[in-house]
């Protein structure tokens, strides 16, 4: 096993902030031990645990799907997971929490990292289909969240372009509980059947 002090930690993750292979790396490196992990997880061993701990199991859960939300995999498999591990509401509440705070910071760097004397700039910079969009559409942002990949870019996006924070929470609630719906109370009854 690998041990390493939090300096050198550190000293990665600022190494990786710089370098975008490095960042490649180190989410394909994540995925990789969350795959051997789970693969050499024993599900029923998974679901004593989970049912002997949920509150641990929610927390964690929030904590995995925030980490999930900066990366370019789609969360649903762990809505499917839990689902059929700790059942379809306690999936949902776990995605719509994890997935909506990870939004919100976001949001939250988006709004930081472009500032408002940047904004124009920031707007001609974006591809030509986003321009002739209104950004700032509840429309928009919905339809954006049903995209596998575009949460990311579009929290960020929203953040950028100066969208009305409430606006953008709603927008994004709606479709985080519509979607986790649609795929926890699926997967729980396909669990079942089978």
């Amino acid at each position: 096993m690998i041990i390493m002090s939090r300096s050198q930690i550190k000293d990665i993750l600022e190494a990786a902030q710089n370098n975008k292979p490095l960042r490649v790396v180190l989410s394909v490196a994540l995925m990789i031990i969350i795959i051997v992990i789970t693969i050499k997880l024993d599900i029923n061993n998974a679901k004593t645990f989970l049912e002997e701990h949920q509150k641990q199991a929610f927390s964690i859960g929030i904590i995995i799907y925030f980490i999930f939300s900066f990366t370019l995999l789609p969360t649903s498999p762990l809505t499917i997971f839990n689902a059929i591990l700790l059942g379809p509401l306690e999936s949902v509440a776990i995605s719509v929490t994890g997935n909506f705070l990870s939004a919100v910071l976001g949001y939250f760097l988006g709004k930081t990292l472009v500032l408002s004397e940047n904004l124009e700039k920031f707007e001609n910079s974006l591809p030509e289909w986003a321009r002739k969009y209104d950004l700032t559409s509840p429309v928009f942002i919905i339809l954006g969240r049903m995209l596998p990949i575009g949460r990311i870019p579009l929290s960020y996006l929203c953040g950028a372009s100066r969208v009305p924070f409430m606006q953008y929470c709603w927008s994004s609630l709606v479709v985080y509980i519509i979607m986790a719906s649609m795929i926890s109370f699926a997967s729980f009854g396909l669990g079942h059947l089978f």
